[in-house]
């Protein structure tokens, strides 16, 4: 090797020295700078993961916003500037009163709530069955003083109509065996609303149940609903000749939830699948009964439907997705169970986790002449963990609110009313309850005079409403609430049976009053 090619390898080899340090220096520089970077890509990897988190949150937000939305619009009238007189009924509407023979017949001591009352059946673990300690026992002595509050009907309060139920438990007495004294009992009591231009509404089953039909499962059991719809047609046989309005069974939602989800009615079970299926044989029992009926001599030319008590529930905080969530969770329960069942033929309803229902009776369809409305309030939902629940009921205390702490809210029978034509359109509909419990008679005539003008409201938007029946005539033995609350036109004193009409009660007098200079002049 010559100088000049041994002074050239040592440039080379100087030179990939140099190359190789370099690239040393870049790799060490390289991880050094990737030392300090791992925060930063730490912190990306949380920000895209909590991006991604948003944006998941953010579509079910919208999803479930989509899907539950709010119900229908929270009317909130503006009542200082409406003119509650306003207000117009047709020709031939329907004005009524409305009892229940275990509430005001007295003697009733056949039944599931004489043996509720007197611990008998379904004795609570602490505390007495009836919130103030009271027995139904002669109630308001309707069964003896009936003709005198027929006379009450007529002179006073002018009404054409009235809804009373006959005992089951009083006619059928024993499975297959009745009691024929009773049964001509009705008959007098028909005939006299009859002699006095009243035109009677007989409920076939309002809450009772005859103790055999108890002791077989009741509603319970789906083979029982041959039992109730065997005394319907009974009953309907004896009487269809003189009525021609018909309920068939009052409100299947109330008996089911508040005897079978912890409630205050007997057998005071909490069982929700339970509760479904008692709900189900209601739905069918109403269905059997109503084709039945339709069958019979005077079934085609008779109005026959089912009773519902249905009130809106509104999310507490409409931006709130829970509260949101509980709100169609009730909605779907009651309202909905039933008035989808009516109109598509399917019972449906479903908790992840609680309870998933489904039935289908396709005969429900059409399965009604008219739906009885029975409305009071309506439920602010509010979302809390301190309920089993998860749902509080939120109550504005600005607002006015009845001795059962219900909201005077006359805006949801309207709302009610629109969403009854919106699951069954253009169907009859009668409102066959609407009162206040007011013992010191504050609200009376302010409850009358915006429920009623809430009501014309609707009519006169085209909504097919065919009569307001009042909840009640007299005060009465209001179930679990006992004689505390008083929900009568007329007072009633217990010691004497003396009846007292409320001053309130007069703005419901003026509306039918009003009703018969339009329509009825000579």
């Amino acid at each position: 090797m010559t100088v000049a090619q041994d002074e050239r390898k040592v440039n080379d080899d100087s030179e990939r020295l140099v190359e190789e340090l370099e690239d040393e220096n870049d790799i060490a520089f390289v991880h050094k700078k990737r030392r300090r970077m791992l925060p930063i890509y730490a912190c990306s990897i949380v920000s895209l993961s909590a991006l991604l988190i948003l944006i998941a949150v953010g579509i079910a937000y919208g999803v479930l916003s989509w899907a539950i939305p709010v119900n229908q619009e929270q009317l909130i009238w503006d009542w200082d500037n409406i003119n509650v007189k306003d207000r117009y009924f047709p020709e031939d509407f329907l004005w009524g009163t409305a009892t229940s023979a275990h509430q005001v017949e007295g003697y009733n001591d056949n039944n599931q709530w004489h043996a509720f009352e007197q611990g008998l059946l379904w004795k609570p673990e602490s505390g007495l069955p009836i919130g103030d300690g009271t027995v139904s026992g002669k109630a308001c002595d309707h069964w003896n003083l009936y003709k005198k509050d027929i006379q009450l009907m007529k002179k006073d309060l002018g009404t054409n109509t009235y809804r009373f139920s006959i005992e089951w438990s009083k006619i059928e007495y024993r499975k297959g065996q009745y009691n024929m004294s009773v049964v001509q009992h009705y008959h007098d009591v028909i005939d006299e609303l009859l002699a006095n231009n009243i035109s009677p509404m007989v409920t076939i089953h309002h809450f009772t149940d005859p103790l055999w039909f108890v002791d077989l499962g009741a509603w319970e059991k789906s083979e029982n609903v041959e039992h109730f719809v065997s005394f319907a047609k009974f009953a309907f046989n004896e009487y269809s000749s003189k009525v021609k309005l018909w309920c068939t069974i009052n409100e299947p939602n109330v008996y089911s939830l508040a005897g079978y989800t912890g409630g205050g009615f007997p057998p005071r079970k909490n069982d929700i699948p339970l509760a479904m299926e008692v709900m189900k044989n209601f739905g069918d029992g109403h269905v059997a009964a109503y084709r039945a009926l339709k069958q019979l001599p005077n079934g085609a030319e008779s109005k026959i439907g089912i009773v519902h008590q249905l009130g809106n529930h509104d999310a507490y905080n409409k931006d709130s997705l829970m509260d949101r969530v509980i709100t169609k969770f009730a909605n779907d329960l009651s309202p909905g169970i039933f008035l989808s069942f009516f109109s598509t033929g399917i019972m449906k309803f479903h908790i992840p986790f609680v309870v998933n229902f489904n039935h289908e009776n396709k005969d429900a369809i059409n399965s009604n002449d008219f739906i009885g409305l029975n409305y009071y309030t309506r439920q602010v939902e509010q979302f809390t963990f301190d309920s089993p629940t998860l749902a509080n009921q939120y109550r504005d205390r600005s607002r006015n609110y009845t001795d059962m702490d219900w909201e005077i809210y006359p805006e949801g029978i309207y709302r009610m009313i629109k969403l009854i034509d919106h699951y069954n359109p253009n169907i009859p509909i009668i409102i066959t309850e609407n009162g206040i419990a007011d013992a010191k008679d504050r609200f009376v005539k302010m409850f009358y005079e915006r429920y009623l003008y809430a009501v014309s409201r609707a009519i006169k938007e085209g909504y097919n409403v065919k009569g307001f029946v009042a909840w009640s005539l007299l005060d009465n033995f209001e179930w679990s609430g006992g004689f505390e609350p008083r929900f009568g036109l007329y007072h009633v004193n217990y010691e004497t049976q003396e009846r007292t009409l409320k001053e309130g009660s007069k703005a419901f007098i003026q509306a039918i009053s009003e009703w018969k200079a339009t329509h009825l002049k000579a």
